[in-house]
Protein backbone atom coordinates (compact mmCIF):
# COMPACT_ATOMS: atom_id res chain seq x y z
CA UNK A 1 0.00 0.00 0.00
CA UNK A 2 1.38 3.45 -0.85
CA UNK A 3 2.48 5.53 2.10
CA UNK A 4 0.20 8.36 0.94
CA UNK A 5 -2.79 6.21 1.96
CA UNK A 6 -1.64 5.93 5.58
CA UNK A 7 -3.68 7.82 8.18
CA UNK A 8 -0.83 9.56 10.00
CA UNK A 9 -2.92 10.09 13.12
CA UNK A 10 -4.10 6.46 13.49
CA UNK A 11 -2.39 3.87 15.67
CA UNK A 12 -3.47 0.29 16.32
CA UNK A 13 -3.24 -2.08 19.28
CA UNK A 14 -3.88 -5.76 18.58
CA UNK A 15 -3.81 -8.21 21.45
CA UNK A 16 -5.23 -9.73 24.56
CA UNK A 17 -6.76 -7.15 26.89
CA UNK A 18 -4.84 -8.14 29.99
CA UNK A 19 -2.54 -6.42 32.50
CA UNK A 20 0.67 -7.97 31.19
CA UNK A 21 -0.03 -6.80 27.63
CA UNK A 22 0.31 -3.15 28.64
CA UNK A 23 -3.23 -2.07 27.80
CA UNK A 24 -3.68 -0.20 31.10
CA UNK A 25 -0.52 1.82 30.40
CA UNK A 26 -1.75 2.54 26.89
CA UNK A 27 -5.18 3.72 28.04
CA UNK A 28 -3.58 5.94 30.68
CA UNK A 29 -1.11 7.60 28.33
CA UNK A 30 -3.40 7.90 25.29
CA UNK A 31 -5.43 10.68 26.90
CA UNK A 32 -2.30 12.83 26.48
CA UNK A 33 -2.00 12.04 22.77
CA UNK A 34 -4.21 14.78 21.42
CA UNK A 35 -5.04 14.44 17.76
CA UNK A 36 -3.93 10.80 17.64
CA UNK A 37 -6.49 8.04 17.25
CA UNK A 38 -6.03 4.61 18.87
CA UNK A 39 -7.92 1.64 17.43
CA UNK A 40 -7.99 -1.34 19.81
CA UNK A 41 -8.62 -4.93 18.71
CA UNK A 42 -8.91 -7.77 21.21
CA UNK A 43 -10.75 -9.37 24.08
CA UNK A 44 -9.79 -10.29 27.60
CA UNK A 45 -10.19 -9.63 31.29
CA UNK A 46 -9.89 -5.85 30.87
CA UNK A 47 -12.43 -5.55 28.07
CA UNK A 48 -14.93 -3.57 30.17
CA UNK A 49 -12.17 -1.15 31.19
CA UNK A 50 -11.25 -0.65 27.52
CA UNK A 51 -14.92 -0.14 26.54
CA UNK A 52 -15.26 2.48 29.29
CA UNK A 53 -12.10 4.28 28.15
CA UNK A 54 -13.39 4.32 24.57
CA UNK A 55 -16.67 5.87 25.71
CA UNK A 56 -14.88 8.53 27.78
CA UNK A 57 -12.00 9.28 25.40
CA UNK A 58 -13.01 10.36 21.86
CA UNK A 59 -9.66 9.39 20.32
CA UNK A 60 -9.93 5.73 21.43
CA UNK A 61 -11.97 3.34 19.28
CA UNK A 62 -12.65 -0.15 20.60
CA UNK A 63 -13.35 -2.78 17.95
CA UNK A 64 -13.17 -5.89 20.14
CA UNK A 65 -12.60 -9.21 18.41
CA UNK A 66 -12.55 -8.99 14.62
CA UNK A 67 -11.56 -11.39 11.88
CA UNK A 68 -7.96 -11.44 10.71
CA UNK A 69 -8.62 -9.60 7.45
CA UNK A 70 -10.41 -6.72 9.23
CA UNK A 71 -7.47 -6.28 11.57
CA UNK A 72 -4.95 -6.31 8.72
CA UNK A 73 -7.03 -3.79 6.77
CA UNK A 74 -6.96 -1.37 9.70
CA UNK A 75 -3.28 -2.05 10.41
CA UNK A 76 -2.36 -1.44 6.75
CA UNK A 77 -3.51 2.19 6.99
CA UNK A 78 -2.08 2.95 10.45
CA UNK A 79 0.94 5.09 11.20
CA UNK A 80 2.18 2.38 13.58
CA UNK A 81 1.16 -0.59 15.68
CA UNK A 82 1.56 -0.14 19.42
CA UNK A 83 2.93 -3.17 21.31
CA UNK A 84 3.23 -2.08 24.96
CA UNK A 85 3.71 -5.54 26.47
CA UNK A 86 4.93 -5.59 30.06
CA UNK A 87 5.98 -9.24 29.98
CA UNK A 88 8.59 -11.20 28.09
CA UNK A 89 7.31 -12.12 24.63
CA UNK A 90 8.95 -14.85 22.59
CA UNK A 91 8.11 -14.18 18.95
CA UNK A 92 4.88 -12.21 18.68
CA UNK A 93 3.16 -12.77 15.35
CA UNK A 94 1.48 -9.36 15.66
CA UNK A 95 4.85 -7.70 14.94
CA UNK A 96 5.47 -9.82 11.87
CA UNK A 97 1.95 -9.21 10.57
CA UNK A 98 2.47 -5.49 11.08
CA UNK A 99 5.70 -5.65 9.08
CA UNK A 100 3.94 -7.72 6.40
CA UNK A 101 1.54 -4.84 5.68
CA UNK A 102 4.32 -2.25 5.90
CA UNK A 103 3.40 -0.81 9.29
CA UNK A 104 6.15 0.04 11.80
CA UNK A 105 5.92 -0.86 15.49
CA UNK A 106 6.33 1.03 18.75
CA UNK A 107 7.08 -1.49 21.49
CA UNK A 108 8.45 -1.72 25.01
CA UNK A 109 12.16 -2.35 25.45
CA UNK A 110 11.56 -5.84 26.83
CA UNK A 111 12.41 -9.18 25.27
CA UNK A 112 12.52 -10.26 21.65
CA UNK A 113 10.20 -7.57 20.24
CA UNK A 114 12.94 -5.06 21.00
CA UNK A 115 15.47 -7.03 18.96
CA UNK A 116 12.99 -7.60 16.12
CA UNK A 117 12.02 -3.92 15.81
CA UNK A 118 15.56 -2.56 16.26
CA UNK A 119 17.22 -4.97 13.83
CA UNK A 120 14.58 -4.15 11.21
CA UNK A 121 14.89 -0.42 11.91
CA UNK A 122 11.11 -0.42 11.53
CA UNK A 123 9.93 1.41 14.59
CA UNK A 124 10.97 2.46 18.07
CA UNK A 125 11.24 0.93 21.54
CA UNK A 126 10.28 2.85 24.68
CA UNK A 127 11.23 2.23 28.29
CA UNK A 128 8.54 0.10 29.91
CA UNK A 129 6.13 2.24 31.92
CA UNK A 130 7.79 5.52 30.86
CA UNK A 131 5.00 7.76 29.54
CA UNK A 132 7.34 10.54 28.43
CA UNK A 133 9.57 8.14 26.48
CA UNK A 134 6.47 6.58 24.88
CA UNK A 135 5.17 10.00 23.76
CA UNK A 136 8.60 10.87 22.34
CA UNK A 137 8.68 7.65 20.32
CA UNK A 138 5.11 8.22 19.14
CA UNK A 139 6.14 11.62 17.74
CA UNK A 140 9.29 10.18 16.14
CA UNK A 141 7.33 7.60 14.16
CA UNK A 142 4.89 10.16 12.76
CA UNK A 143 5.45 11.15 9.16
CA UNK A 144 8.26 8.70 8.43
CA UNK A 145 7.80 6.80 5.17
CA UNK A 146 11.25 5.27 5.76
CA UNK A 147 9.90 3.26 8.71
CA UNK A 148 7.02 1.89 6.62
CA UNK A 149 9.43 0.82 3.89
CA UNK A 150 11.76 -0.75 6.46
CA UNK A 151 8.87 -2.72 7.97
CA UNK A 152 7.88 -4.23 4.64
CA UNK A 153 11.51 -4.82 3.69
CA UNK A 154 12.16 -6.69 6.96
CA UNK A 155 9.19 -8.93 6.27
CA UNK A 156 10.36 -9.69 2.74
CA UNK A 157 13.95 -10.39 3.82
CA UNK A 158 13.30 -12.43 6.96
CA UNK A 159 9.74 -13.53 7.54
CA UNK A 160 8.08 -14.76 4.35
CA UNK A 161 7.28 -18.48 4.19
CA UNK A 162 10.02 -18.91 1.56
CA UNK A 163 12.65 -17.25 3.78
CA UNK A 164 11.64 -19.37 6.75
CA UNK A 165 11.81 -22.51 4.65
CA UNK A 166 15.38 -21.67 3.60
CA UNK A 167 16.42 -20.95 7.20
CA UNK A 168 14.92 -24.22 8.45
CA UNK A 169 16.47 -26.15 5.57
CA UNK A 170 19.92 -24.73 6.37
CA UNK A 171 19.53 -25.76 10.02
CA UNK A 172 18.36 -29.22 9.01
CA UNK A 173 21.22 -29.64 6.52
CA UNK A 174 23.78 -28.55 9.11
CA UNK A 175 22.43 -31.00 11.72
CA UNK A 176 22.50 -33.81 9.14
CA UNK A 177 26.10 -32.95 8.19
CA UNK A 178 27.24 -32.91 11.82
CA UNK A 179 25.55 -36.25 12.57
CA UNK A 180 27.11 -37.92 9.53
CA UNK A 181 30.61 -36.58 10.20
Amino acid sequence: MPYAQVDHNKFVFVGRLDENKGIEFLLRVWGKCKGKQLVIFGTGRLEKQVQKAALETPNIIFKGFQNHESVLKELRTAEAMIFPSECYEGFPMALIESFAVGTPVICTDLGNPTDIVRSARAGYCFRRGDEKDFCNKLHLVCGSPTLHKAARSAYEKCYTPECNYQILKQIYDKVCEENHA
